[in-house]
Parts: C-alpha cells; structure tokens; sequence
C-alpha cells in the first residue's frame, strides 16, 4: 500500500464519454467515469464483459479520444502522452523474428535509443524478469508466462511515469498465472511505477492493487471504489482470511447487479 503522506496525483480522468457508431447505430460505452489516480498506485478496474474497459484504457493511452471530458497525465492530456505510456496487453506480441533480449528492448528503441545502448539498459534487469539465460531464445523457444514476462519488461524499460496492462495474464493457466501474480506484485513494489490493469478476476484486483473500481454494465460509470485495506505480500497470498472473503464477495456483488 502507497505511503498516503506522500501522494501526489498523476491522473486526473474528468467527465469521460464515448460511443461507437456501427451500422447506423450509436452505442453508448462509457457514459461518466472520473477517477484521480495518485503517483505510485496500483488500480484495478473490474466490471463485466463489453463494459468499455480497453476502451477506457485506450482513452487513458492516448490512443482514442473521448467524446467529452479529458485524461491528464502530469500536466498533459493523454493525446500528447502518446508512446510515453507503457501499455501490454493480453497478447504478448512479441515478434517472432526477434530473440528475447531484442524484443525486450522494443520500447527502448521506439523512444529513439540505439541498439547497444538499449542492450546495456536492458541486460541487468533480465534477472528481476527471470529471463536470465534466456536472451538469444526466440519466442516459440519459451513458454507462455516467460512471454509474458519479456512483454512486461519491453513495456517498463523505458520507465514510462504510467503502464497500463490489459487482463496480462488472462491466457495463462492457473497456476503460471498465481506465479506471475507474485512477481508483478513484487516488481510493481521495486519500479515504483503508477499500474492500471483492467482484468476479470477480482481476487488477481485484491492481491495486486491499492484501489479497485468496479465498473456498471455499458454504458459504464464506477458503481463502486475500495481500497484494499491490507498491506501487499509478495511471498503469501490473503485469499484465505475473512476481510478478503468479504470483500471479493462485495465486489462480485457489485458487478452482478
């Protein structure tokens, strides 16, 4: 849990609103969400399928823009942040014709650094990721939560203020996906970055966040805000006492009315 004498807001999302358009019908996706994210937090959001969470995520991005209402990122709107936030998704998307370390350091290059100098940035941090050993391997060479954790490493190289990840494990089995659940909970804690992930699973919300928003059926607005009241442990999981029962239940409570 962040040190709350210390926090200082990062993101401000304002009044946020969109619709698609598709075949000559208007669909209503996010119809009023404001949310202040401080620096350093990790916030889930939670809500039911097609509530407008990638949606969300690509407005806080910069990839999309909203209707109306703003995303401001340490001063900036969202639009002007664009490159400037990590963003992983569900996919890995790591390229095949690339070993580990070169996919590693994509970010790096995209941000204008050249080849050696994003090698030696990179290189020291394969241990953290688990990859050590592992840099000439290409991706089919590799299983899918080592993927996983090569994505994440060419998403917080750089050392965006801001990474976003989209249901990260969400194609993993269930025991690579509770080992991974430890290690970003770990390696949030030393990079100190600011993380909004979206995902299905309320238990991975509680064992990683600080905040979890629970968002309504589309078009969606937050029909409810916690923060988790117990400290992150990266070596014990809390989904076996009776605060954590509570509040998964009240969570998914809220999500099905």
């Amino acid at each position: 849990m962040i040190d709350i004498l210390h926090v200082k807001p990062i993101i401000s999302i304002q009044h946020i609103k969109k619709a698609f358009s598709v075949k000559n019908h208007r669909f209503e996706v996010i119809k009023n969400i404001n949310v202040t994210i401080n620096q350093g937090e990790f916030v889930s959001f939670v809500g039911p399928s097609g509530c407008g969470k990638t949606t969300l995520l690509n407005i806080i991005a910069g990839l999309e823009s909203p209707d109306s209402g703003s995303v401001i990122i340490s001063t900036k709107p969202s639009t002007e942040m664009l490159g400037k936030v990590g963003y992983m998704h569900q996919k890995d998307g790591l390229l095949p014709w690339r070993n580990v370390l070169d996919n590693a350091i994509l970010g790096l290059e995209i941000n204008g650094f050249k080849r050696p100098e994003a090698h030696a940035l990179v290189r020291p941090l394969l241990k953290q990721f688990g990859l050590e050993g592992f840099e000439e391997a290409m991706p089919w060479e590799i299983s899918g939560g080592m993927r996983q954790r090569v994505a994440l490493l060419r998403t917080v190289s750089y050392k965006p203020e801001v990474v976003l990840l989209d249901e990260p494990f969400g194609a993993l089995d269930a025991l690579t996906r509770e080992d991974l659940q430890f290690w970003l909970l770990q390696i949030s804690q030393e990079l100190n970055q600011t993380v909004i992930m979206i995902t299905h699973d309320i238990e991975e919300a509680l064992i990683l966040s600080d905040q979890v928003f629970v968002l309504s059926h589309r078009p969606s607005f937050i029909i409810k805000n916690i923060t988790v009241p117990f400290k992150k442990n990266k070596n014990e999981r809390n989904t076996t006492n009776i605060e954590f029962a509570n509040l998964k239940a009240e969570l998914s409570h809220a999500i099905r009315q």
